[in-house]
């Protein structure tokens, strides 16, 4: 009998120290490779805080070879330009890139055309911001229309898509959490009807499908891609909330929503709409955060809004109005914020969205910069006292076990002393 009690009481205490060790090291994980994989998927969103895109440059779809980098106007990228993005605030850079110009009918990667986008990467990745790598405008390889079209042509799709991103995988394994991939940029059908409307059902799921291969062909790479934090897009990457409510997802715990919100549109995308900033915009922005908080954020899934901006129409005064409340209703939810700039800022109208010029390096409107930053700042401030108790370690369960072993311990040796006494009868 004191043999067996013995054995229970070693038993009941290795288990409650096993449990306790579990809990403290869930809170302390070492990183893997250089991997921080403590972090979250919706800690690494929070960190984000604000972006910044490299517009119109590797995402270019004229040109041939390394030329196309600048086949659209702009300058060649250079170190300095992602110094100045960080002087300013920024702790993002998104970096689109076409892939499909640059690779064969299998997506096998030209050399030159990789070593030059990792090049671009390391200039942010380097000096320790946040880079998200995409694949930018290769419709040619989603082909929505056609995957729904032909079923040779789906799985034609499927695997070339797959076979690109391990190609771009097995380039970057060994970069840690702050290289972020964003598998597709707006995928859609190109010409149809319903193009920026919202799409079909079957539409949605080839979008699935493509999202869903990708995730597979990145973790199969091994490396820190097994826990890389990768961005999905619902079609067309739409705001639309009756999308984003049909939007499935691929079974992993390190996938983030990538959402592109150029909202309210009449003021910050129509070129022909209101100038001016006003209590309406700002009620559809509440609206549209709030419904995000309720599809995703509410329910553990993380977005990061990857292309937002308002076209200049010669109202800077209502676009720095326009910035600070976007970000700060994005950022009370942990959502970061990432600015199209395709460099065109000296003009107004459609499309005009530069705030930096990459060819003299000055800010064309850095009272706008200065306000995305500075409204990040207080979100992600706001966010961290929210979260305090979520990202503190817990040592409530560790206690709780701990002090449960004690308890059994004591019982049991008051019932072998009560036995050795003769209290306890056979």
């Amino acid at each position: 009998m004191k043999k067996l009690l013995s054995f229970f009481t070693a038993l009941v205490i290795c288990l409650c120290l096993n449990l306790s060790l579990t809990a403290f090291a869930t809170d302390n994980e070492m990183p893997t490779n250089g991997f921080d994989t403590d972090k979250t998927s919706a800690q690494i969103a929070r960190e984000m805080k604000i972006g910044w895109n490299l517009g119109n440059t590797l995402d270019s779809w004229d040109g041939s070879g390394l030329d196309s980098e600048t086949s659209w106007g702009n300058p060649k990228t250079t170190e300095k330009m992602i110094l100045d993005i960080k002087a300013m605030g920024f702790n993002t850079v998104r970096v689109p890139v076409t892939w499909s110009i640059h690779a064969d009918s299998k997506g096998n990667i030209d050399s030159e055309w990789m070593a030059r986008v990792k090049e671009v990467v390391d200039y942010a990745y380097d000096n320790d911001m946040y880079v998200i790598l995409n694949s930018h405008h290769d419709d040619s390889y989603f082909d929505i229309g056609g995957c729904l079209s032909n079923e040779d042509t789906y799985a034609e799709n499927i695997e070339k898509t797959a076979n690109l991103w391990r190609n771009i995988a097995n380039t970057f394994k060994d970069y840690d959490e702050r290289l972020v991939f964003e598998t597709m940029n707006e995928p859609r059908t190109v010409g149809s009807e319903n193009e920026w409307l919202g799409g079909t059902d079957e539409e949605y799921k080839i979008v699935f499908a493509l999202n869903d291969a990708i995730v597979k062909a990145i973790r199969a790479t091994g490396g820190n891609n097994a826990y890389r934090h990768i961005m999905v897009p619902a079609y067309a990457a739409t705001p639309l909330t009756k999308v984003l409510r049909k939007m499935e997802l691929p079974e992993d715990d390190r996938i983030i929503v990538s959402i592109h919100a150029y909202s309210p549109y009449s003021f910050a995308m129509d070129e022909n709409g209101a100038t001016d900033f006003t209590k309406s915009d700002k009620k559809e922005l509440d609206k549209f955060f709030s419904d995000l908080n309720k599809i995703f954020i509410s329910k553990g899934i993380p977005v990061v809004i990857g292309e937002f901006g308002a076209t200049n129409k010669n109202n800077l005064e209502d676009r720095c109005k326009w910035a600070e409340y976007y970000v700060k209703g994005a950022g009370q939810y942990g959502i970061p914020c990432a600015v199209w700039d395709n460099n065109i800022g000296t003009e107004s109208g459609a499309e005009c969205w530069g705030l930096y010029d990459r060819a003299t390096g000055e800010w064309v409107f850095p009272e706008i910069a200065e306000t995305m930053v500075k409204s990040a700042d207080g979100a992600l401030k706001n966010t961290e006292i929210n979260n305090a108790q979520k990202t503190s370690p817990d040592v409530t369960l560790p206690i709780i076990f701990a002090v449960i072993a004690v308890v059994i311990l004591i019982l049991i040796i008051i019932l072998i002393k009560q036995k050795n006494r003769g209290f306890i009868k056979r």
